[in-house]
């Protein structure tokens, strides 16, 4: 009788044992299915760095285009910023922001936002010629997206050192024209000023 508990109790080890053995690892997953996360989570990484990377590249060139856009709103705010020069002329022209260091880093074929709200002008405009008028003057010349070129183009005339520019815009709408100082400019319709106000503010410099 003790003999067949003896073999009783060693069958059971042994079926137990072998149980235990060939139960699949249910918590430990393969070679190959390791291989595939790994893979999967670098993916997923390197598309995560790349959507940074555009975003940060797009984000930097759209600080590469010059705001041709208001300022502010109230007069009497818009004389606390302007230069001396504007202040007699600021209730009557659209103040805007500019950045002659943006315009000086463009080339042929650049593109940016020129907006004068005031005047219903909000066009994407192209730089097609770049004319160094005479040391450290330099004239751009440029049309507008979707708009004839024959009625609808523009120039910026600017000396970087003076941080001083004129705005000549032609449109179908009427033309119109801008005098910058330190980055701050005034635009006016119909206002006759010419090119050679860049030559005359640098000469009194």
């Amino acid at each position: 009788m003790k003999v067949i508990y003896i073999l009783l109790g060693v069958a059971v080890f042994v079926t137990a044992t072998f149980t235990l053995y060939l139960k699949p690892e249910k918590d430990k997953p393969s070679a190959s299915l390791q291989q595939h996360q790994v893979e999967n989570e670098l993916g997923q990484n390197v598309y995560a760095h790349d959507e940074r990377l555009k975003n940060k590249n797009e984000s930097s060139s759209s600080h590469l285009m010059p705001e041709l856009m208001p300022v502010l709103e109230q007069n009497v705010e818009r004389h606390m910023i302007l230069p001396e020069s504007f202040q007699h002329r600021a209730d009557t022209g659209y103040l805007f922001k500019f950045s002659p260091d943006q315009v000086a880093s463009m080339k042929e074929g650049s593109k940016f936002p020129l907006k004068l709200l005031q005047f219903g002008i909000n066009r994407v405009a192209e730089i097609t010629e770049i004319e160094q008028v005479e040391d450290g003057i330099v004239r751009y010349k440029g049309q507008f997206e979707d708009y004839p070129a024959d009625l609808n183009y523009f120039t910026i005339t600017q000396s970087i050192e003076d941080q001083y520019a004129i705005i000549k815009v032609y449109t179908d709408k009427g033309s119109y024209f801008a005098e910058v100082i330190k980055g701050i400019g005034l635009a006016y319709p119909d206002q006759v000023l010419h090119d050679d106000g860049v030559h005359v503010h640098q000469h009194t410099h």
